[in-house]
């Protein structure tokens, strides 16, 4: 909106300047005098102002929900560190399904000594358990478990089996064992024996409702967290919750509450809602937010008070608005009595003017020319085209980040004569947060406001840190803003003159800087864009199991080796691989332990190549493939025998038989490529070698001439 009012305020200054040069044009050659043109200005410029009267008035309630957004995507930022806190808790659990589930534990004591173990690596644990559909229930840690207890009524047991696949947190119960207030977050599973169950673990209440305490983000406001059940389970006021005699806390159902209002803020998750509700007597305004996936809320209450204070600001706006009005139209009636009296701009002026503007122009052009030179280049000569007509000695772009210690400024571009054009970042001037160095400048910036003049005149703290800048005298900072977002600021050096710059020089250094920002952010999108394209082709190549390259990837890399050994006169040897009896080992342990199988064949096969010219890839099914460039028969088959040997001695995981082995049969075959020769013959000789091997009794090496 402000945007808007100071676009309507230029466009009157426009036309009382234009009215005012129409008229002395007209003095100059005698014509008669259009007064009418400057008085209708000066109406049209009243009734703007009327208008934004009317406008701001309307947009009262924009305004509101404005300041309602901003502090509800506050909100969401908490809840998203509130989040944090359960993730590891959340991944502690799954990680004790995924184990359970892939190993195969069965036995109580076996189970209760992998628990115990993970209570030993995690002390933020208070207990874990595994709790099955038959009411039985192993913990970890050695805890004793109540007879008769059943742990398919418990809250976390029945709440799990709800959302199966996925860690949930239980509502805050006391433990029947230390009396202490505790939740349980937990996941339901599968054993492979069939027995379905679920995982808990324990953790003291007090942790994250000390932890809520500590984060919420408002001075007059207050936190607190609603379970999955609705109810307020933790507030940063302690007096909020009323408690038993024992000191149990007795939660509110937040749906108890009553709501005098509820308004719908949409934001960039679509997923906060704003009430206006009676708590504790008192009316208040609450932001809630779900956290992460665990189906709990994140709510703030927000005194009515942050609000009101949007709606008051509004009437400053009116009033300087109104004036802003009043003061334009008495400067009309003045510029009326002294235009005529006022000297238009010396014919040098209006030729500098032109000048600036050519030139920006022609930066402009090179910018968005499809030229095949370098970034580098096009910005040198770019940046080249107006300093030397401004007198500008070094420029540097500045990019501004949000980091822990605020608002920061990071050199990106740098442009120095000395130095040629395009040059490194200086090391000295680099990067800084405004808090440290310039304060002042954040909030200057954001109001649009620039830096100009002499740098002996800036304030102390400013010079001392330009003054390291070697031979700095006069700078010119101007903010960059794109889409309405303060993106970070140009600063041009002087190194010659102490000077001001005047209003000309603002204008196009400004919008050189706006063009020098745009054509980084450009090269910097193709840049990013090419290194996408090749990451896509890449992964293209890449088997996904095995992380070795894939047939495909192979069927390319033979081309290119059979056309340089045609090239070169040189011979090179093809093995192919094949896993022996690899289905039944499939149809004994399952797909997921073959998959294992087939990740730890492919590592082994690539580490026991020596070369880096060695290429090995996944052929397809069981079987693999390696090329060995520049290798005759007899070291061929040393590779392979090599690569036979370590899968034959490699211990394969997870197998119920002592001693189980993978064992592979390999067949090898050489040729030297020559006119007329093809690639499909040494193929199917390496697979008739291949089928030998296997026929031959398989776990051994053979070759085919």
């Amino acid at each position: 909106m402000l945007h808007f009012i100071c676009e309507l305020i230029f466009f009157s200054f426009m036309i009382l300047y234009n009215t005012m040069i129409t008229e002395q044009q007209n003095v100059k050659h005698k014509r008669p005098k259009r007064r009418v043109f400057f008085s209708l200005s000066g109406i049209l410029l009243l009734v703007f102002t009327c208008i934004l009267v009317f406008i701001y008035t309307s947009q009262i309630n924009v305004f509101w929900k404005s300041t309602v957004e901003q502090i509800t995507l506050n909100t969401e930022k908490y809840e998203k560190i509130i989040y944090m806190w359960f993730l590891p808790k959340l991944e502690i659990t799954g990680m004790i399904c995924n184990d359970l589930t892939f190993f195969a534990l069965t036995e109580n004591k076996e189970i209760e000594q992998y628990l115990s173990k993970i209570m030993a690596a995690n002390p933020v644990v208070i207990a874990a358990y595994l709790a099955t559909e038959d009411k039985k229930i192993v913990a970890g840690n050695g805890r004793l478990i109540p007879a008769g207890f059943d742990p398919t009524e418990r809250d976390w047991y029945l709440y799990a089996q709800k959302k199966p696949g996925r860690a949930v947190v239980s509502e805050p119960y006391i433990d029947i064992i230390t009396g202490g207030m505790v939740i349980t977050v937990a996941q339901a599973l599968q054993l492979n024996n069939g027995l379905k169950g679920a995982i808990g673990i324990d953790i003291y209440f007090s942790e994250i409702s000390d932890y809520v305490r500590s984060v919420h983000p408002y001075l007059n406001g207050m936190s607190f967290l609603l379970s999955h059940e609705g109810n307020i389970i933790t507030h940063a006021n302690e007096d909020f919750l009323p408690r038993n005699k024992d000191n149990s806390v007795v939660y509110v159902k937040y749906s108890d509450i009553p709501v005098e209002d509820i308004r719908m803020i949409k934001t960039s998750s679509n997923n906060v809602t704003l009430e206006r509700l009676v708590m504790n007597g008192v009316p208040k305004y609450v932001s809630k937010t779900v956290i992460g996936d665990i189906n709990w809320y994140y709510g703030t209450e927000i005194p009515i008070s942050d609000f009101n204070k949007s709606r008051l600001s509004i009437a400053y706006p009116l009033v300087i608005t109104l004036l802003i009005g009043l003061g334009v139209f008495i400067a009309g009636i003045i510029l009326y009595i002294l235009h005529i009296i006022t000297l238009l701009r010396s014919a040098e002026e209006i030729k500098r003017r032109k000048s600036l503007t050519d030139i920006l122009n022609r930066m402009a052009a090179l910018f968005l020319s499809q030229s095949e030179d370098t970034f580098e280049n096009i910005m040198t000569e770019g940046v080249k085209l107006f300093v030397d007509m401004i007198g500008i000695d070094r420029m540097s772009v500045f990019q501004n980040s949000y980091m822990q210690e605020g608002l920061r400024a990071t050199q990106v571009y740098r442009w120095d004569r000395n130095s040629g054009g395009t040059t490194k970042p200086n090391p000295v001037f680099y990067d800084f947060a405004y808090s440290q160095y310039f304060p002042e400048w954040e909030s200057m910036f954001l109001n649009g406001q620039s830096v100009n003049g002499p740098v002996n005149l800036l304030p102390q703290r400013e010079m001392a840190v330009l003054n390291a800048v070697s031979g700095v005298i006069s700078v010119y900072i101007t903010p960059v803003f794109l889409r309405k977002e303060f993106w970070g600021f140009v600063l041009y050096e002087d190194h010659k003159t102490e000077r001001c710059f005047d209003a000309d020089f603002m204008d196009i250094m400004s919008s050189a800087a706006i063009l020098c920002v745009n054509t980084i952010i450009r090269h910097k999108m193709e840049r990013d864009i090419a290194e996408q394209m090749r990451m896509i082709e890449l992964v293209g190549l890449i088997d996904p199991l095995t992380n070795i390259p894939n047939r495909r990837h192979f069927d390319n890399k033979m081309k290119d080796e059979w056309s340089r050994a045609f090239r070169n006169k040189l011979t090179f040897s093809l093995c192919i691989l094949d896993i022996d009896h690899f289905k039944k080992f499939n149809d004994n342990y399952g797909h997921l332990h073959g998959d294992e199988v087939l990740k730890l064949v492919a590592q082994i096969i690539k580490n026991s190549l020596k070369r880096s010219t060695d290429f090995a890839a996944r052929w397809g099914g069981e079987e693999f493939a390696v090329l060995l460039p520049n290798t005759d028969i007899d070291g061929a088959l040393r590779i392979a025998e090599d690569i036979r040997c370590n899968i034959e001695s490699a211990v394969i995981p997870n197998t119920d038989e002592a001693g189980q082995k993978i064992t592979i049969s390999i067949g090898v075959a050489n040729a030297t490529p020559v006119s007329g020769g093809l690639i499909t013959d040494l193929i199917e000789r390496s697979d008739k070698a291949l089928y030998e091997a296997k026929n031959t009794g398989r776990n051994r090496v053979c070759f085919c001439l």
